[in-house]
């Protein structure tokens, strides 16, 4: 009799064993749901589980889960320039990752170190506290089931390549008040959707949201004066763009491959808008470009639409060719280029005197 009863233990423990398991890595994802990231109702601590909550994020969708983690322990710390950084996984091995601003023994903690959690496998969502200020580079890079992470509002440093190549990502809370997305920040996320910009945003670094071919619209903030080179390189979803009044500078490359875009307003008065901006953006049709940009940059002939349709079509409010503009700004092919070997027409259509058409917004 008692070894049947030790038999049936077993049993129950074998069946039970893979629901703990799921338990302690924390939650799934649910199936026909787009989710936030995580927000704190009780927050953690080591000893006491708190509360998070995330929400559905499709228009009229109520749904939402919660989860009570603790703080992530067993974490690796390193001291750095007089501050505490966390700088590894150490000996935890969970997929809900809550970096508190303490540690178990009350340090306070700065923020974390280069390269800490880089190509981690096991990681599917991370939550940074408040006080963790300093957030440097490739942190998260490489984490291949990275599906969401919130970052803290307090932090005043994001490194570059903090989530590149992470292609299950798609829901980040930016911090509130940084003014730099760096280079390579979100190279290669490609599962983000949407994302929203902090309205402290002056600068998008070279790469910043490169090879992200899920992301459909953008909403730039006001007060954004740079995108830069090779920024939404390769965005193939990017259906729609609004620029900004405070844009200043289009980067080479800033749009190479957009080729779900069909119409741009650029009715800002750009300092540069640089040769090969949009190269190969091959399902434009019509392009408005402000008569107060100041340089529009084809050098060599390589003009921002490279590559382009022969039968886009640019507008401008100009009489004429401004002052500053290239002669070649209107190329859509290498100036060498011919077909079966006949030379052809390499310019693009230039309509003046055109006024601004409500585009993309």
């Amino acid at each position: 009799m008692k070894t049947k009863r030790v038999a049936v233990s077993i049993l129950l423990l074998l069946f039970l064993f893979p629901l703990f398991s799921a338990c302690a890595k924390g939650p799934t994802e649910p199936k026909g749901h787009s989710m936030g990231v995580w927000q704190t109702v009780t927050a953690p601590t080591y000893k006491q589980k708190g509360e998070l909550v995330r929400f559905c994020t499709e228009p009229g969708c109520t749904y939402s889960e919660s989860f009570r983690p603790k703080a992530s322990s067993g974490l690796d710390y390193e001291e750095f320039d007089g501050k505490l950084l966390v700088s590894g996984a150490g000996s935890f091995k969970g997929s809900f990752l809550y970096i508190s601003a303490h540690t178990p023994d009350g340090r306070e903690v700065g923020g974390i170190s280069v390269n800490a959690f880089l190509e981690n496998e096991n990681l599917r969502y991370v939550f940074i506290e408040e006080g963790v200020s300093e957030l440097n580079g490739y942190a998260f890079a490489g984490c291949p089931s990275l599906v969401s992470a919130a970052l803290p509002p307090s932090c005043d440093f994001l490194g570059a390549g903090f989530f590149l190549s992470c292609p299950a990502l798609s829901a980040v809370s930016l911090p509130e008040n940084i003014t730099e997305l760096p280079e390579s920040f979100f190279d290669g996320c490609s599962s983000l959707e949407k994302i929203t910009l902090p309205e402290t945003l002056t600068v998008l670094g070279h790469s910043a949201m490169n090879l992200c071919t899920s992301l459909k619209r953008l909403d730039l903030p006001e007060g954004l004066t740079e995108i830069g080179s090779n920024c939404f390189d390769s965005c193939f979803s990017l259906e729609s763009v609004s620029f900004p009044k405070s844009l200043r500078i289009i980067g080479s490359h800033a749009f190479t491959e957009c080729t779900a875009l069909t119409t741009l307003k650029i009715d800002v008065p750009l300092d540069m808008l640089s040769g090969f901006a949009f190269t190969n953006c091959t399902s434009l049709s019509s392009v408005f470009l402000s008569k107060d940009i100041v340089t529009v940059d084809a050098p060599d002939g390589f003009s921002p639409f490279y590559g382009c349709s022969k039968s886009l079509i640019l507008q401008t409010d100009a009489p004429s060719k401004p002052e500053g503009w290239s002669e070649n700004f209107s190329v859509y092919l290498p100036a060498d280029a011919g077909t079966d070997g006949r030379e052809e027409n390499l310019f693009l259509t230039v309509r003046y005197n055109c006024n601004p058409s409500p585009q993309n917004e």
